[in-house]
C-alpha cells in the first residue's frame, strides 16, 4: 500500500513475519487446519442446538443464556475476551515498536534520477579465452526522482590494458 502526497511517494510494508504468514503458500496447511476446525465447531454447535428441544421448542436454553448474561453485567467483571484483546494489542504494539526503522534518504542529486555504482572499474586480471567469470556490483539511484529504464541496461566490456 502506498500513498502519494504531491511528488513524494511513501510506501508501507508489512512486517516480514506477517507477510510470510499471510502471503506465502507454504503456510496454507495452517489455514486449512484452522478453517476446518472452525467449520467443524460451528456445525456441531448448530446441530446440537437444532436437536435440543430446549433451544427449538421451549426456549429455556435461550432464556437461561440471557439471564446469565444479565448477572455477568451486574458483577462488572472484565471479561476474559477483553483481557486477551488488550494483551494482543499490547503485543502488536511492542512488535511494531521494536521493528527496524528504514534509514532516511537524502538525495545526492536533485531534479532527476541519478545512478551511482559501487565499483566503476573491475579488474579481473588475466582471463583465458572461453573461461567464464562473474562480477557483481550494486547500482543505486541517488537522485530525488524515480529511475525508469525504457530499455534493458547495457554494460560495456572493454579488453586491453
Amino acid at each position: 500500500m502506498s500513498s502519494t502526497s504531491g511528488s513524494a511517494s511513501v510506501g508501507f510494508r508489512d512486517p516480514p513475519f506477517a507477510n510470510s504468514l499471510f502471503n506465502n503458500p507454504k503456510w496454507a496447511w495452517l489455514w486449512v487446519i484452522a478453517r476446518l476446525y472452525v467449520g467443524y465447531s460451528w456445525l456441531t454447535s448448530g446441530l446440537g442446538k437444532l436437536s435440543n428441544p430446549a433451544w427449538t421448542q421451549t426456549g429455556e436454553a435461550l432464556k437461561g443464556f440471557w439471564e446469565r448474561r444479565k448477572v455477568q453485567r451486574k458483577q462488572k467483571k472484565l471479561p476474559l475476551i477483553m483481557a486477551l484483546a488488550i494483551a494482543a494489542i499490547l503485543l502488536i504494539a511492542a512488535f511494531f515498536a521494536f521493528q527496524k526503522k528504514p534509514a532516511s534518504f537524502t538525495p545526492e542529486v536533485t531534479g532527476g534520477p541519478s545512478l551511482k555504482v559501487d565499483k566503476e572499474k573491475v579488474d579481473l586480471g588475466d582471463v583465458k579465452l572461453g573461461q567464464t567469470v562473474q562480477v557483481s556490483f550494486e547500482i543505486i539511484n541517488v537522485g530525488d526522482q524515480p529511475l525508469i529504464f525504457s530499455k534493458a541496461p547495457y554494460i560495456e566490456v572493454k579488453e586491453g590494458c
